[in-house]
Formats: C-alpha cells, structure tokens, sequence
C-alpha cells in the first residue's frame, strides 16, 4: 500500500469516485457495487493493524469490528443516496456527495488533531492542578 503505484491507483480511484457522485446512475451503480468491498477493505485494514496479535483474535476483531464499521457505513450512505434520488429524482444527489465529502474530510482532520489536543488538555489540567497546589501550601504557611 506504500508504493508509487498503490499511490497512483489510489488518487485515480478517489477521482473518479469523486466525479462519479455527481453522476446520479453512476453514482447509484456504484453504492450498489461498492458494499461488499467496503466490507472486504474494513477487514483487512482492521487486520493490517493487529498483525502482531493473536491470529484468532486478530481476525475476530478485523471481521466485527472493521467489517461491521465499514459495512455500516457504506450502507448508511447508501440508504441516503437511494434516498435522495428517490424523492429528488437524483438532483439532490451532488448536495448530498459535498456533504459527505466534507464530513470525510473533517472527521479525517479531527482524528489527526485529536491526540495533540489531549496532550495540551493534560499539560492544562497539570499546570492548573500544580497552582491549586501552590496556593494551598501558601495558605497553610
């Protein structure tokens, strides 16, 4: 997956996906095509990541937890997209897609800033614990 041309396969992929959703047929065609390997790629993914595991535990956990997550997903976007079309005979479907995008790309930048943000919480929470410390000493002297 870290190759150059993983990596070229991958932002051709991501778009023509992305050019795809504006295309209401296209887009419904692939929704429909996309559930088993949204399933089969939570798996592995889940998988490339316990490696170090119990194998049983390892593979237990990739199929329930990253299967199921993406199988979920995939069809809740779905289930919307069906949605859309069906009562805005597609025409809100491209609404729908920027929408999408813009939560993938904002639960991505979030995810990334997450663990700093905790960091930056404990320091806070340390340094405010030490001055309450601090003052209380002074009281008592």
């Amino acid at each position: 997956m870290g190759t150059l041309p993983a990596l070229i396969a991958f932002g051709v992929a991501t778009v023509v996906e992305v050019g795809a959703y504006y295309l209401p047929v296209i887009d419904n065609f692939l929704s429909v095509h996309a559930a088993p390997a949204a399933a089969v790629a939570g798996v592995l993914l889940t998988a490339s990541f316990l490696m170090d595991s119990n194998p049983l535990v390892t593979w237990a956990v990739a199929i329930i937890a990253g299967g199921g997550a993406a199988t979920l997903t995939n069809a809740a976007s779905g289930t919307a997209r069906v949605a859309s079309t069906a009562t805005t005979t597609g025409i809100a479907n491209p609404a729908l897609s920027v929408v999408e995008d813009v939560t993938a790309v904002s639960v991505s930048v979030i995810s990334i800033f997450i663990p700093f943000l905790g960091i930056l919480l404990v320091l806070v929470a340390s340094f405010l614990i030490w001055r309450m410390r601090k003052k209380r000493r002074a009281a008592y002297s």
